[in-house]
């Protein structure tokens, strides 16, 4: 093998395991999320209990609204549900499973709609929401 080879291999095998852990931590936070597509009867979202079988989130893209929702199981029969517009100019956020973030200025909020990290000052728009049978219904007003 020659010398050059051999480094550049080297180089190659030293990345990929310094950063692994840290590629593995970044790719798991951004694991799909469900995204289900709904719509609103007056002014009420509903969501079956099922769509959270296998994640604690669902996204919720409700038809006429310019921002998503997102739905948060905190406990067995307790539900959090967020708008996913950033409070500092009104940019989208994405989930990371843990937080969620502004891409366009770096505010991060957590779970509860409660700003981590500037520039963001006001928490996020909560929703009223509630278990009723086996669906969770998100009041839109």
């Amino acid at each position: 093998m020659e010398r050059r080879s051999f480094i550049k291999q080297s180089c190659q095998a030293c990345a990929a395991i310094a950063l692994g852990p840290a590629l593995v931590a970044a790719l798991d936070s951004c694991a799909s999320t469900v995204v289900l597509k709904t719509t609103a009867q007056n002014n009420i979202v509903s969501v079956p209990l099922t769509a959270f079988a296998e994640k604690n989130q669902v996204t919720l893209r409700v038809s006429g609204r310019a921002f998503d929702l997102l739905c948060v199981k905190v406990e067995e029969n307790t539900f959090r549900t967020l708008e996913m517009k950033c409070t500092h100019q009104d940019q989208p956020l994405v989930s990371s499973g843990k937080s969620l973030y502004c891409n366009s200025h770096g505010s991060q909020f957590d779970l509860e709609g409660k700003v981590l990290k500037d520039p963001a000052s006001r928490p996020l728009r909560k929703f009223v929401t509630a278990i009723e049978g086996e669906q969770v219904l998100i009041q839109l007003s």
